[in-house]
């Protein structure tokens, strides 16, 4: 027994110096990295969309105000109609109709006793209705979770396009820049944001003597001016 006990530890023990390590190296190429990311046959954008807009006709109607007019009212009504090409690009046709009449600062004016000359904008050319064409580009699909039971799609969008503006006897020409954001209730049924700006050239009320005393001056007395109107719509 005594023998049978430190026979093996001794036999372990004789047998370490026997042991050899071995070097094995591999290419660098095959080494795993910190983050590998997957590679698809076929990529992409979006899985399961629930809203699909590619080759799809897009008409809707709705109103806004244009944030920074002084002197005109400032509510506009509006139309639009387009055409999806994929889900990321499309075109569209919108028209723009200002409704008439003054701002309440524009009133003041025209009404104040105390000018010596009352100054009536409602003289001066200004919009009435426009026509822009837009293209539109699709930068983001995605769904937000508004309770535990409901989620909403919704896409984020920007557009630009060229710009028609009728001022009775004035034509001005220029284009939109925006962004929107169109919030799905349902497959066929949104509720669309838009915040843009108008650029275009025109006459500028301001140069010349709009009093209730004096005749409207020609169109071609006024001088021009680059306008930047900011506009937000709901549809």
């Amino acid at each position: 027994y005594f023998i049978v006990k430190w026979f093996v530890p001794l036999l372990f023990i004789a047998s370490m110096p026997l042991a050899v390590a071995e070097e094995i190296e591999f290419p660098e190429e095959e080494l795993a990295r910190e983050s590998v990311l997957p590679v698809f046959e076929k990529r992409s954008d979006v899985l399961n969309r629930h809203v699909i807009t590619s080759r799809k006709i897009e008409f809707g109607a709705g109103s806004g105000l244009e944030i920074d007019e002084p002197f005109y009212n400032d509510l506009i009504v509006t139309l639009h109609g387009g055409f999806h090409l994929t889900d990321l690009h499309g075109i569209n046709v919108e028209g723009i109709l200002w409704m008439p009449g003054l701002s309440s600062y524009g009133e003041k004016l025209k009404a104040d006793t105390g000018l010596i000359n009352r100054w009536d904008a409602e003289k001066a050319p200004h919009p009435k209705w426009g026509i822009i064409a837009n293209y539109e580009f699709t930068a983001y699909y995605g769904k937000v979770s508004l309770t535990k039971h409901m989620v909403m799609n919704l896409n984020l969008f920007a557009y630009a396009g060229p710009l028609y503006i009728n001022m009775g006897n004035y034509n001005a020409f220029g284009g939109d820049v925006g962004i929107g954001q169109n919030f799905f209730l349902s497959k066929n049924m949104s509720i669309r944001f838009d915040l843009r700006m108008l650029i275009y050239r025109g006459p500028n009320a301001a140069t010349q003597n709009l009093s209730a005393s004096v005749p409207t001056p020609a169109v071609g007395s006024f001088q021009e001016r680059v306008f930047f109107s900011n506009q937000v719509g709901l549809s």
